[in-house]
């Protein structure tokens, strides 16, 4: 099997208590082959240094830094940058499993897929399991502590998201399962998939700038329309950080 490249864009915006994290395990990932397109949209803390830092270790990244435009722009503009055969996202307060672009990638050679999504962790970190004196935690992460579903995992509180069973399916099909479960995050944000760029170019396919919220959604219920083959793998690999 070649070794197709990745193109991971990850946006930046005031993330320096967890863009190191995140970084560390993109770096890590056990498919090699990638670029690490880092856009730092105008922080105003620390951040830049700290993928600075990060750059200068690893050559495979790219280093952007630009005023402040949206997510939506600046995940346009890694698009514009990035010349893998695939494109992935993260957010920078969030995490990689070190084989979760190999197994994304994988299913994609091994089906031709023009989309590939997987389950995901949504996790509380351990400095949220246990808070220090005087710290609040967000009603959200209140309720997930309190949910005794949740299951402990290398410090963090964690609970899969995953709602599509492990398969290839075609366009009607993916449809149809959406279509049961259509305000989820698992099939509504970008980060928890495979995209080929080919495709989004073909179709010159973009982020929507002026929407205030949703915009994952519209770019996924936009690149359906174009998507023929969609592989669903049973293996999650993403952690959803909460923080406050």
């Amino acid at each position: 099997m070649s070794k197709p490249l990745v193109s991971i864009i990850l946006p930046v915006y005031n993330a320096q208590n967890h863009i190191a994290r995140c970084l560390e395990s993109i770096c890590a990932q056990s498919w090699q082959n990638i670029e690490v397109i880092v856009l730092n949209d105008g922080s105003k803390d620390q951040s830049l240094p700290v993928c600075e830092a990060f750059r200068a270790k690893d050559e495979r990244i790219v280093l952007v830094d630009k005023a402040n435009s949206g997510v939506s722009d600046t995940r346009n503009l890694g698009l514009k940058l990035a010349s893998g055969k695939y494109v992935q996202f993260v957010d920078s307060d969030d995490l990689l499993e070190p084989d979760f672009t190999e197994n994304m990638v994988r299913a994609a050679e091994a089906n031709s897929a023009d989309l590939v999504i997987s389950p995901y962790w949504m996790a509380l970190p351990p400095e949220m399991v246990n808070p220090g004196e005087g710290e609040k935690l967000a009603p959200d992460a209140k309720l997930f502590l309190e949910d005794p579903s949740v299951t402990d995992r290398r410090g963090y509180k964690v609970r899969q998201y995953g709602f599509l069973p492990a398969g290839v399916y075609d366009q009607r099909a993916y449809a149809m399962q959406l279509i049961e479960k259509p305000a989820t995050f698992y099939f509504n944000v970008v980060w928890n998939k495979l995209y080929r760029r080919q495709l989004l170019e073909a179709v010159d396919l973009w982020f929507t700038n002026d929407l205030l919220y949703a915009e994952d959604q519209q770019f996924n219920v936009r690149y359906l329309q174009y998507a023929k083959v969609i592989a669903s793998i049973d293996t999650p690999g993403y952690y959803y950080i909460q923080n406050p």
